[in-house]
């Protein structure tokens, strides 16, 4: 009976510790959901290469000021990719907007959490960063004002849609009613 005790105590201590990564649940503050389905992102932006920053943007992260880069590749599925760090993620697009919520795995000890990017489209080869949110309040962005991200036609590889990792988690996935017989 003991030895029960002792393996459930391993079992909590380590996944609390981040030992053991949690894959049944959502990240904190991730609310966008994957459907798969195509939504016509390549008539409003080109979406053939990645937007890279065209200048730094001024953040400050546990206080300290920094400046970071953003280079991010967009699907027509409603994947992004941050070619930065490695991260992907899910976009709506709301009129001439763009946000995008990226699920962020190293940030953290307990399993990922998210942050969110905020785009105003201005031409089909230019976005500019309206609003970008931080992990869990480490990092913040200090100005963002003019930031404008160009379309680039470098040789950088762009992973396809389907390396995304977060595909073969249930949560990712927006859920989808069921169809009736009526419907049928």
């Amino acid at each position: 009976m003991s030895k029960i005790y002792v393996f459930v105590i391993i079992i909590v201590l380590s996944t609390s510790c981040g030992i053991v990564k949690n894959n049944f649940w959502a990240p904190r503050g991730f609310t966008y959901k994957y459907t798969g389905e195509y939504n016509g992102i390549d008539s409003l932006i080109n979406i053939d290469g990645y937007f890279v920053a065209t200048e730094p943007l001024k953040t400050l992260s546990r206080g300290k000021p920094y400046d970071s880069y953003s280079s991010f590749a967009l699907y027509n599925n409603a994947l992004a990719y941050n070619n930065m760090s490695g991260y992907w993620g899910v976009y709506d697009i709301r009129g001439d907007t763009i946000d995008i919520q990226y699920i962020a795995d190293s940030y953290v000890v307990q399993g990922a959490t998210s942050y969110a990017t905020k785009y105003l489209i201005i031409s089909k080869n230019e976005l500019e960063v309206l609003e970008k949110s931080g992990i869990k309040n480490i990092t913040k962005t200090e100005y963002f004002s003019n930031h404008i991200l160009q379309r680039s036609d470098s040789s950088r590889i762009i992973p396809n849609s389907s390396d995304c990792p977060w595909l073969k988690k249930k949560w990712f996935w927006k859920k989808r009613a069921k169809k009736s017989s009526i419907e049928e």
